[in-house]
């Protein structure tokens, strides 16, 4: 077996479909009973009589062995509109131009046949990309290295991210243009730069063509490598191999016909790889292509059927999403950031409940110089029919104005705003209902829950170089207020049915989210979606409510409850059947908080606000509250709601001064040494 087939990622499709294995029942009450699937790039469009028509007339064709070149008069009607279309001499048939079997097929073996197997080959792939680019590249033996094309780049491609040094060792850049999933489309000075790399590193260009008949300006079509080559002076195409295809072209996904053309040596090289590869179109499919090339009409058609979509489709979207038209194809490529959601939980959230399928951008991407360039972008691609891209529109709207998906129309840094907005609020609480409450008022509880569930607010934080900690009291009120400005709705989990105003923190999660949360989570632990998870914690057979927040490498042992706004600190011990307190009201109350480093011992409870400071032991069955005594047995002195730092706890009685009874109370019996830490650290082999 090939062991380079281990390198390959699960293709974004096969992606989605494990994620909608995974899928919850719609929550909405009227979920479209059609589904409008706008997640791949196949064109819908009716295909062109002319091409139907030829296939059926050329059957005959199938008795004969094609050969791999084509047959003359193919490439001759491609020459002819390579001419025509790119506006440079026709290129030469026999030497300049070869069929192939759809852009995919091509650009998969035409990286085996030219890629040199050594050590450190590379080739250079736009990020997000082709899915094709990287498993080419690595079963050629070469190591792909991504370019994020990103928005503050205008989706470009910056060469100047790569060295001197790593330009000599790749052997083939990747461009899309007009790009996918972006649309965007290199400009006459890009090809400038990459060929003038292409002289001086001594690597192929392969330009993935196979969206540029598909523009909104007719008679303005996008520019394309053969002409930036032939303006530029390189009549000769030397380092080029442009791919193109019928499939978006002519809606004839299934037909399998393209075209690559370029350098002559390249077409050589590749027409002799090919003769073994055993690729050859089909007789009747040449002549059903040829038809198609010599036919522009249906093409035009086309064209005038994508721009009705994006005028009709755009405006609604970008009300609600950051997306633009694209320079040509016929994807949008939308930002979900401000929605709260991220793009697998968006895809999810809008499947369940309008039943329209798109494509999380973080599917077509790989990390790459520290981010993932497609999280929190979907692309949606308009091959439907103009009527259903525009009822998917619309379901989209409707998507982002039911009350869990709200879009938050502030900044996270905006607390004054979101503070003036709650507090005016909840002095009129008494009002609020479901679904009639101000959009004002429902956007900036969305937007303080959409916060707290990501941890850039929290409702109490500790003061620098203190054991103190400040409460933010009119975050507690957006809590409370989120309870009587939604409705309770049917959740499903699995065999396990809930009806509840908040739904689940992890009901949109699919791996990737779970990889970048970096946290670990043991069925059946629940948390809620307002609630805070750090990295390396580990959540057994537990629940943690809605504003909680648990810090980095925390365990959360089975059966403990992380009551609301419970604040919990960093490397946490809280042992099987732990109760930590909720504090919603009253308002002036604090939260329970358990300090960094603590250790909470099997079935013990701290609740009403009291707060254990770091590094802390409490013992198993310790029960704390505002009311509880807890007596220093060092000092003699009792304090109440505070557990003072390094404390190690026990429960005992403190008799009355009488000697008639004795009642509970909390015992510090004396500080944390390195033996108390040596029977607490057992919890640091379950954290991996």
């Amino acid at each position: 077996m090939n062991p380079d087939l281990s390198l390959l990622q699960p293709y974004p499709f096969e992606r989605l479909r494990s994620l909608f294995t995974r899928e919850l029942p719609a929550v909405a009450p009227a979920r479209p009973t059609r589904e409008i699937k706008l997640s791949i790039g196949e064109p819908q469009h009716a295909t062109p009589t002319i091409i139907s028509e030829s296939l059926a007339a050329n059957l005959a064709g199938l008795a004969s062995y094609p050969t791999t070149q084509g047959i003359d008069a193919l490439r001759e009607t491609l020459s002819a509109w390579i001419a025509r279309r790119y506006t440079v001499p026709a290129p030469n048939p026999g030497t300049q131009i070869l069929p192939v079997n759809g852009s995919r097929e091509a650009l998969f073996s035409f990286t085996q046949a030219i890629i040199a197997r050594q050590a450190g080959a590379k080739v250079v792939c736009p990020n997000p990309f082709y899915q094709i680019y990287e498993g080419a590249a690595l079963l050629a033996g070469a190591q792909p290295l991504f370019l994020n094309t990103l928005p503050e780049n205008d989706f470009t491609m910056d060469w100047s991210r790569v060295d001197a040094s790593t330009w000599r060792e790749v052997q083939l850049v990747f461009v899309c243009s007009p790009g996918n999933p972006t649309g965007k489309v290199m400009s006459l000075d890009e090809w400038r730069v990459l060929f003038d790399l292409a002289d001086r590193h001594d690597f192929v260009i392969a330009s993935d063509e196979c969206y540029s008949e598909i523009y909104f300006s007719e008679g303005q079509p996008p520019l394309g490598a053969l002409s930036a080559a032939r303006q530029l002076g390189r009549d000769d195409y030397r380092r080029l191999m442009v791919f193109s295809s019928l499939s978006k072209r002519s809606n004839v996904p299934g037909l399998r016909s393209g075209f690559v053309a370029g350098d002559a040596a390249l077409i050589k090289a590749f027409l002799l790889y090919r003769t073994y590869h055993g690729s050859a179109m089909g007789p009747h499919v040449q002549l059903a292509s040829i038809a198609a090339w010599n036919d522009e009409a249906h093409v035009i058609e086309n064209r005038r059927l994508y721009a009705q979509k994006f005028s009709e489709v755009t405006p609604i979207i970008s009300a609600h999403l950051p997306c633009a038209q694209p320079d040509a194809g016929f994807y949008l490529w939308a930002n979900t950031r401000a929605t709260g959601l991220s793009d697998a939980e968006f895809v999810l959230g809008l499947h369940r409940q309008q039943n329209v399928l798109v494509l999380p951008g973080s599917y077509l991407a790989r990390d790459a110089d520290g981010c993932n360039p497609g999280d929190n972008f979907v692309r949606i691609a308009l091959v439907a029919t103009p009527e259903e891209c525009l009822d998917a529109a619309r379901r989209i709207e409707s998507f982002l104005s039911f009350p869990l998906n709200r879009k938050p129309p502030m900044s996270t840094n905006d607390t004054t705003e979101l503070q003036q907005i709650i507090d005016a609020a909840w002095e009129d609480r008494a009002s609020l209902k479901p679904g009639t409450a101000p959009a004002r008022i429902g956007d900036a509880v969305t937007h303080v829950l959409s916060e707290l569930d990501a941890g850039t607010l929290r409702v109490a934080e500790p003061v620098p170089g203190t054991q103190a900690w400040t409460t933010h009291q009119w975050i507690k009120k957006a809590v409370l207020l989120s309870f009587r400005l939604e409705e309770n709705v049917l959740m499903e989990n699995g065999p396990m049915r809930y009806f509840d105003k908040v739904p689940t923190k992890f009901a949109h999660y699919d791996t990737h989210k779970f990889q970048t949360g970096g946290f670990r989570v043991v069925p059946p632990a629940v948390a809620r979606r307002g609630s805070f998870i750090g990295k390396n914690a580990v959540l057994m057979p537990s629940y943690v409510n809605i504003g909680a927040y648990v810090d980095e490498g925390t365990m959360v042992d089975t059966w403990v409850t992380v009551g609301s706004c419970a604040q919990i600190g960093k490397n946490v011990h809280l042992s099987g059947g732990v109760g930590i307190g909720g504090v919603l009201e009253p308002l002036q109350a604090n939260p329970t908080i358990i300090g960094d480093n603590c250790f909470i011992g099997a079935r013990s409870e701290v609740v009403e606000g009291v707060i254990v400071e770091d590094n802390c032991v409490i013992s198993m069955g310790v029960y704390i509250s505002q009311s509880t005594k807890i007596y220093d047995r060092a000092t003699g002195e009792v304090i109440y709601g505070r557990v003072p730092e390094g404390s190690v706890v026990v429960s005992g009685n403190l008799p009355a001064k009488d000697g008639s009874h004795s009642l509970y109370c909390a015992i510090i019996v004396k500080k944390v040494d390195a033996q108390t830490r040596a029977k607490t650290s057992i919890n640091e082999l379950l954290r991996d």
